[in-house]
């Protein structure tokens, strides 16, 4: 039974019986929802609120993440999927920059993707070599990409929509450093149909 707009909730343990001791007339006006019916019902027909990850991608990880893929996103089974909104990549310098070499690239890209349909966000590995803390929003670089995205709507880049896990990778290995990245992924998870 669908929810009726403008109800009220309170909260009630789920061992305390909800039928009050007034009328049966009284108790005929009740309705008894989970909280997983409400977040069902709150879900359809409207925009979802974006939730944010952070990773913090240390020195070991940045080392080896020319040969393996660090994931930022899990991949999403069934009919779900993630509408990707931002991509925020933090260079935390501690004592010494790493040594990349000048062609080198950080790449954030569906791990389904081959290298050959390119990543959904290049950055210059550069930002590793800083002696200073450094900031990049992908939005904002250019965009080497043959597979549809960035997709442009209201003035805000829409950087994804994956059903495969969201990985970052080297396109060469760095060494010598001891600073790490942080990545901020703000993102929305949402249903086919939903």
């Amino acid at each position: 039974m669908p929810i009726p707009a403008g109800t009220k909730f309170i909260g009630i343990g789920s061992n305390v019986p909800t039928p009050e001791n007034k009328s049966s007339q009284n108790n005929s006006f009740q309705e008894v929802y989970t909280i997983d019916e409400i977040i069902t019902e709150a879900q359809v027909g409207v925009t979802l609120l974006p939730s944010v990850v952070v990773i913090d991608i240390e020195p070991f990880e940045i080392y080896s993440a020319h040969t393996t893929e660090i994931e930022l996103l899990p991949a999403l089974g069934g009919d779900k999927y993630d509408v990707v909104d931002e991509v925020l990549v933090e260079y935390i310098h501690k004592t010494t920059p790493y040594s990349i070499s000048a062609s080198g690239f950080i790449k954030i890209f569906r791990s389904s993707d081959s290298s050959s349909n390119g990543p959904i966000k290049w950055i210059y590995g550069s930002m590793l070599t800083a002696s200073e803390n450094n900031l990049v929003i992908p939005e904002t670089s250019t965009i080497t990409n043959t597979i549809g995205f960035p997709q442009q709507t209201n003035n805000r880049q829409t950087l994804s929509i994956i059903q495969s896990a969201l990985v970052l990778k080297l396109t060469h290995a760095a060494t010598l450093g001891d600073g790490k990245l942080r990545v901020t992924v703000t993102y929305r998870s949402k249903s086919f149909g939903s």
